[in-house]
Formats: C-alpha cells, sequence, structure tokens
C-alpha cells in the first residue's frame, strides 16, 4: 500500500521533504494505513492555536494536530519555542513530531497510561528504523 505525501508550507521555514517521506515509508512498515494521501501542512502559531481550539478546545498553540482524515499539521514556531531547537535539530523534532501525529493515524492513542505507553514504544519502533 502506498500513500502520497503532500507538504504545504505557510510559514517562513524551509526544509527538505525528503525527511517526512522517508519517516512515512517507515511508518507504513509498522501502521496500518489506508491508501491514499497524507497532508502535512505546515502554519503558524496563530493559525495552530486557532485549530486547537477549534477542533479540542484548547486555547494554546500546539506543536502537532493530526486529523483522521489524514492531515497532520504542524507548527515549527511553537515547536522552536517549546523545545528550544533551531536549524537542522528543528526540522529533526519537526520529523519526531509528525511520527507522533502519523502513529496517532495509525490509531494508536495516549489517552490513558497504558496507551500511552504502547503508543510511544510504537513511535520508538519507528524512530529507531528511521534513524538506522
Amino acid at each position: 500500500m502506498a500513500v502520497e505525501l503532500s507538504i504545504i508550507n505557510k510559514t517562513k521555514y524551509r526544509f527538505p521533504s525528503a525527511p517526512f517521506k522517508r519517516a512515512l515509508l517507515i511508518g507504513q512498515k509498522f501502521l496500518k494505513l489506508a491508501e491514499g494521501e497524507l497532508s502535512l501542512a505546515v502554519i503558524s502559531q496563530v493559525e495552530i492555536k486557532r485549530i486547537n481550539q477549534l477542533y479540542r478546545g484548547q486555547a494554546e498553540p500546539a506543536t502537532v494536530l493530526s486529523f483522521d482524515y489524514g492531515e497532520i499539521v504542524l507548527c515549527p514556531s511553537y515547536i522552536k519555542k517549546k523545545f528550544g531547537v533551531s536549524g537542522p535539530a528543528l526540522r529533526d523534532k519537526m520529523v519526531v513530531l509528525f511520527i507522533h501525529g502519523l502513529v496517532h493515524l495509525g490509531g494508536w492513542d495516549h489517552q490513558n497510561d497504558a496507551r500511552a505507553k504502547a503508543m510511544s514504544a510504537m513511535e520508538e519502533k519507528i524512530l529507531k528504523s528511521y534513524y538506522a
């Protein structure tokens, strides 16, 4: 099964698409993702805060959001602020959070401690393969 990745970048941050495509290919080995298209939207803090409020009822920015219809949303400016990263480290953190969103799309969640532990283990499997 193939999942095609499209990236929509609405920010000033520039980054290569290859790491995200690689993460998706590896994620497909571990997750049961339906064939089709996955969108990665890269947006501002103002926009992600609005979306987080609208869909999750949380009046604050988020680093990553994922939606069942096949979209992952990242906010590099908030990721930079929250984790104190920039340059290649920012891109790497974006990939880690992209994988987190991908695992959510694979049906995993962190609604309780047991599920969070299982989700974290899945993320670690994907990351280990990604960095191998």
